[in-house]
């Protein structure tokens, strides 16, 4: 993101502004849900969002939700259209440099009506963004196996370096570790004791090496939110 426009977004650090009042209701008004409406529009322009946010307390308001994102630097995705429009974004040439530059974290939320998950490295390229960390929560492999592609194309994430998994359900342990051998820059990785497994089989064959494309893991974290199961 360009200087000025970050400079712009401390403003929501400096302003410490309240719900938006009208002098009297008997005068006409702009509805507060349609300037809203509006602004959403300008998502992916964050120096429109900032001049936006200067007009006045109202405009302000509109724009602070997105304005606090690109401060914030972390990446949230719960649906496909949503991650169809940041992976179009980040592939086109002026929001790749103003917007994807600034994430470092991203965060996938499986929807559960229309899961989305397993096409994501396809929708949203690792190429056009160079986040470090990201997140995937409550994926169901079991049912809804990933795509094809899914693993060669999650390879482009290279930026990675630390992955956290929450309430996920494979189908089996061979899942899991395809996502861990496909991220080569893969540091850290941080399993919650809600990951699960649909078939589990015990073999007497040696465990299986680490693969040439993950031996950065450094670090495995499991967390747990039973404090008497850590």
């Amino acid at each position: 993101m360009p200087g000025s426009a970050l400079a712009y977004c401390h403003l929501l650090d400096l302003i410490n502004f309240a719900h938006v009042t009208f002098s009297s209701v008997s005068v006409p008004y702009f509805p507060q849900e349609i300037l809203e409406y509006i602004v959403d529009f300008l998502w992916d322009d964050p120096m429109s969002l900032a001049r936006c946010s200067l007009v006045c307390r109202a405009w302000l308001w509109a724009t602070a939700d997105h304005l606090i994102w690109y401060t914030s630097g972390a990446l949230s995705i719960s649906s496909c259209k949503t991650l169809a429009g940041y992976g179009r974004a980040f592939a086109s040439g002026r929001t790749k440099t103003e917007i994807a530059g600034g994430v470092t974290n991203i965060i996938l939320v499986e929807a559960a009506r229309k899961p989305f998950l397993h096409l994501f490295p396809m929708l949203m390229l690792g190429c056009d963004v160079r986040a470090s960390r990201l997140e995937i929560h409550g994926v169901n492999w079991a049912t809804t196996k990933p795509h094809n592609q899914f693993f060669d194309s999650l390879a482009w994430y290279a930026s990675v370096t630390a992955l956290a998994l929450s309430e996920c359900h494979f189908s089996g342990a061979s899942q899991l570790r395809k996502v861990i051998n496909r991220l080569p820059s893969l540091q850290s990785l941080q399993l919650n004791d809600s990951i699960t497994f649909r078939d589990v089989a015990y073999a007497a064959s040696t465990p299986h090496s680490v693969s040439k494309t993950n031996r950065h893991l450094k670090w495995i974290c499991l967390t747990s939110t039973d404090p008497h199961r850590i």
